[in-house]
């Protein structure tokens, strides 16, 4: 536990497992306060109730579809209302996709996962940005896919939808940069295992 962090507000979706809540764990460690989003009701009590008190009160966490604009602005005036600000936005939420090439795959599937990956990552953050315009800063994390650049035959509807993404981070980052908000994007590769909570 650190304090590199204290009086920081972070905003994290697809928190339910893996990197998002390993990414939840970090944020709580080094004294930030986080609201925590993702579609799985159960996989945020299993997060809440791994937090040990005092780091329990500085995580709440609210039920969020990131392809439903008002489901994304509640999960922003949560962050709000209880902490009264937005430093941090983590957009972790996603969707793998169906995994087949592009001559076999069901083109809704594709669309469903872009719903996911590109306009509901799009419409979270346009969810934060009022706040973090209003402050005169703020930073937003992407997370892309190293796989964008390393193709893989069955993986185009996730890659696809990421690497539109990657380009949506220079736009935002130009866009937004004069208001103190910075955008940036974090291309990992595969991961097999990330810590939780313990």
């Amino acid at each position: 536990m650190s304090d590199l962090l204290d009086g920081t507000v972070a905003v994290v979706s697809g928190v339910g497992r893996g990197l998002g809540r390993a990414v939840c764990r970090a944020l709580v460690d080094h004294g930030a306060c986080v609201v925590a989003g993702d579609v799985d009701d159960g996989a945020l009590e299993e997060l809440e109730s791994a937090v040990s008190e005092p780091a329990a009160g500085r995580l709440r966490a609210q039920q969020t579809d990131i392809t439903s604009t008002a489901s994304c602005e509640r999960l922003a005036r949560l962050a709000v209302e209880t902490f009264g600000r937005i430093d941090v936005l983590v957009n972790n939420a996603y969707h793998g996709g169906d995994f087949l090439a592009f001559t076999d795959a069901d083109l809704e599937v594709w669309r469903r996962v872009a719903d996911v990956n590109l306009w509901g990552t799009l419409q979270m953050t346009r969810a934060v940005t009022p706040v973090m315009s209003r402050q005169g800063a703020g930073r937003i994390i992407m997370i892309v896919t190293q796989g964008v650049e390393w193709i893989q035959p069955g993986f185009g509807a996730y890659t696809g939808t990421k690497a539109a993404l990657a380009h949506y981070v220079k736009l935002l980052a130009a866009e937004l940069g004069p208001a103190g908000i910075r955008v940036n994007g974090v291309h990992p590769g595969p991961i097999s295992d990330v810590p939780h909570f313990s």
